[in-house]
């Protein structure tokens, strides 16, 4: 995720736990760079990469089939220590909400001991945990193989301690350390756990460490969960945003106090206790506290108190959070993920959509326009064809004109679609026909002389949109967004933010009857790699690449490839892609959709036979359609000098079909004349004569 200050990334609200994925969530595993920590309003730091795709916790190979029940590794319950002795444990192999609830105890509440012989895993209770231990303690004996009754302190603390090394490894694969409070975080394996277990885990550590602020104002009421840890309250963010619960983390830090209390030790030693003043606190407020009361909840007591604290009117949370400031912190590893069901996915609590061909800011549209580079050619004296770069230059221009006009004279289907197209006003002027071009020129395309003209082309159409952006800016002004833009920092004042970019032009090539975009000629290309079993044309990304050199946005490109395609062919592609600096590629599999857009046929095994039917010719004869009971309109009062005008136009499921128009008093020549040529219309639209060719027949005439 490559974010700008002030950009609002939408955070998860699926009710669907994202890490129980379906089989169709695939991933592949690779290292980027500009690797960047974020910081939000709501949670500071998080971890973002300026990569496709998004941060998988646990770091597993390609697959990434997360959400098994199975354990991350297989604990052996049969152990045979150092002396010879054999220890026989219960420990379970798969996850679930009882092993969640032991996790979200420990972590808030317990500890661990290792490294020497005195290798310990504790829990530790408050006089009123009295429910937990019930639910706690049978679960922790099953698993030790014996009955661990515990101590009780003085004060009326609870202490369970399991005397393992075995017990503490099977927590420590999971992900629990030996750390102190501040350096505690959530065990990396919950991110791709089950959503009973997660749902366990925070159960727990709510039930530890969590406090309900009941405020008499009900918008200020809401759940706490405190440490002097951040890096876990972020942890508990994300696996709560994934619950469809949004939290944020607020920083309550204040002054160190030294001697907050004292005691002495059995030895007679003084000792006083103080407090750095570290602490930091995950607020859950909003309708995200009652999804909390419902999804997770506490164990004790807590539960009935929650459910009494009333949310009458609480505030409508919105899953938005505006980013401060990022900042790059290294390298790192990230997986690319494709979901084909709702193409997206939540990654460290940002919800990610899969990549498209053009990157563009939330709610920037396509302003497109194409060039048919094979109409600008001309024939030079000694025959040869030869580009008009004359007649290009002037097209490029009223092209970069027209577009930018588009901006200012569209309908925009919502508001902040046409703030944001208005503000950085991007225009992409692009061509179409550049294979066509080459056959004239007698130019390979799969050739250097190939490529170096679509570099040649493509900085013409460069640098000449620029120029024309230029004067467009000195006419009517900047784009508003310019201040604080590289253009600024580079002294250009244009008018548009992005003037060029290359557009895949499919169906429009297809109307203009010439090569779509900077693509070659689909079925000569195609046949001869199906025929000679090459490898993949990798000569396209290079042409790509030129293109790109010259482009703002991204140049949208197919490579079109043989069924025969590896996955190290792919590969391979990608690979080359990302060393070219293409701000995107597109790889496609010949026979891998059942539908595909583009092909060549089939070749057939027989011939068909030749029939020959004399078909004698017949006059076409139109009808009008015929007129339905109920059909729909509108009516337009128009004044005029003869008197008010009232003209209904209605229209069938096929378009317009009728006018119906009357002026005046019924009877006079002035109405019956309107009405006569209102009756003739209507029988042109219901005979399929075209709209336009009826006002060119009756513009400009004058009763």
């Amino acid at each position: 995720m490559d974010s700008d200050r002030g950009a609002r990334r939408p955070l998860s609200k699926r009710r669907d736990f994202p890490h129980h994925r379906s089989p169709r969530t695939r991933g592949t595993r690779h290292r980027v760079e500009r690797y960047a920590a974020c910081k939000s309003r709501s949670s500071g730091a998080r971890d973002a990469a300026r990569a496709h795709g998004g941060r998988v916790a646990d770091g597993r190979e390609a697959g990434l089939e997360g959400g098994d029940e199975k354990l991350p590794f297989k604990p052996s319950n049969v152990y045979i220590g150092e002396n010879g002795k054999t220890t026989v444990l219960n420990l379970p192999t798969e996850w679930s909400r009882e092993l969640g609830l032991v996790l979200g105890w420990l972590v808030g509440d317990g500890w661990l001991r290792s490294g020497d012989k005195n290798c310990r895993v504790g829990f530790t209770f408050a006089k009123s945990d009295a429910p937990v231990i019930a639910t706690l303690r049978p679960i922790l004996n099953r698993w030790y193989g014996r009955n661990i009754r515990g101590v009780k302190m003085a004060n009326g603390v609870y202490h369970l301690s399991y005397h393992s090394r075995f017990f503490v490894d099977f927590f420590e694969k999971l992900g629990v350390r030996p750390v102190d409070s501040a350096e505690k975080e959530v065990p990396r394996f919950l991110f791709t756990a089950p959503r009973a277990a997660v749902i366990g885990f925070l159960q727990g550590l709510f039930t530890a460490d969590g406090t309900i602020r009941d405020h008499r104002n009900c918008n200020s009421s809401g759940i706490a969960l405190t440490s002097k840890s951040r890096k876990l309250l972020q942890g508990v963010q994300l696996l709560l945003l994934n619950l469809g619960i949004r939290s944020r983390v607020l920083n309550r830090s204040r002054a160190p106090r030294m001697a907050l209390f004292t005691y002495v030790t059995k030895a007679g030693e003084r000792r006083a206790y103080g407090s750095d003043g570290v602490l930091y606190e995950l607020f859950i407020f909003g309708e995200s506290r009652h999804r909390f009361e419902c999804e997770v909840g506490f164990l004790d007591e807590k539960q009935a108190e929650l459910s009494h604290v009333r949310y009458p009117r609480f505030y409508q949370t919105k899953f938005e959070d505006p980013l401060k400031t990022k900042v790059k912190v290294g390298d790192c590893e990230v997986f690319d993920l494709t979901e084909a069901a709702s193409h997206s996915m939540v990654c460290n609590g940002i919800v990610v959509r899969q990549c498209g061909e053009q990157p563009l800011l939330p709610y920037e549209s396509c302003n497109l326009g194409s060039i048919d580079l094979a109409r600008h050619m001309k024939r030079s004296a000694a025959g040869r064809w030869d580009v008009d770069w004359k007649r290009l230059e002037g097209t490029i221009r009223a092209t970069v004109r027209m577009l930018d006009d588009v901006i200012d004279m569209n309908a925009y289907p919502v508001k902040e679609i046409e703030e944001m197209t208005r503000a950085t006003r991007k225009i992409g002027l692009g061509v179409m026909g550049f294979a066509r071009m080459l056959f004239m020129l007698e130019v390979p395309y799969d050739s250097k002389e190939g490529v170096e003209w679509g570099r040649k082309i493509m900085k013409f159409i460069h640098e000449t949109g620029y120029n024309e952006s230029g004067k467009l800016a000195e006419e009517r002004g900047v784009y508003p967004a310019w201040e604080g833009s590289r253009h600024q920092e580079k002294g250009l004042r244009l008018r548009n933010s992005y003037v060029t970019t290359v557009a895949p032009t499919g169906t429009l090539s297809m109307i203009a009857d010439t090569s779509g975009g900077c693509e070659p000629e689909f079925s000569l290309i195609w046949y001869k790699r199906v025929m000679e079993g090459e490898e993949l044309p990798y000569f396209l990304e290079r042409m790509q690449a030129a293109f790109q050199d010259y482009c703002d946005a991204a140049v949208s490109k197919t490579i079109n490839a043989p069924r025969e395609a590896t996955v190290e062919d792919v590969k391979k592609a990608y690979l080359l892609a990302y060393e070219l600096h293409c701000k995107g590629i597109t790889v496609y599999r010949d026979g891998s959709r059942e539908d595909q857009v583009l092909n060549i046929g089939v070749a057939q095994t027989e011939k068909p036979k030749e029939i020959h039917v004399e078909v004698p010719r017949e006059p076409a004869i139109v009808r009008p359609r015929a007129r339905p009971d109920v059909i729909t309109g509108r009516t337009q009062k128009i004044l005029t000098g003869y008197g008010a005008l009232y003209v209904t136009v209605n229209e069938d499921e096929k378009g317009l079909f009728e006018v119906f128009a009357q002026i005046g008093r019924g009877g006079g020549y002035t109405a019956s004349f309107t009405e006569g040529i209102a009756r003739l219309v209507s029988l042109c639209l219901r005979s399929g004569v075209p709209v336009d060719e009826i006002i060119d027949q009756l513009e400009g005439i004058r009763s």
